[in-house]
């Protein structure tokens, strides 16, 4: 909903969000999202796996990573918060 916003597009209700097509540049900045998300470096480092990531993690400990940069333990596991301005950048 940040790209209709940001763009002055009327969302009209959020169960018809899927009802109509989506623009070029919302799909542009999805794709960019997603890859910038995938060359985090967290996902490359297997001590993390061993450590941090092990097991099965709910909801809450992801938004904690994504949102501060630490795990629920204080470890410091990105560098910075995700900030989605900079996510949809190429």
């Amino acid at each position: 909903t940040l790209f209709f916003v940001t763009n002055g597009v009327p969302v009209t209700g959020r169960n018809n969000l899927f009802q109509e097509e989506f623009p070029n540049q919302l799909w542009l900045n999805i794709e960019n999202y997603i890859n910038n998300l995938i060359n985090l470096p967290l996902w490359k480092n297997k001590e993390l796996s061993l450590t941090i990531f092990g097991g099965k993690q709910n909801y809450s400990f992801w938004q904690q990573i994504f949102t501060k940069g630490i795990s629920s333990t204080g470890e410091q596991v990105l560098v910075k918060p995700i900030n989605v301005t900079e996510m949809i950048q190429p």
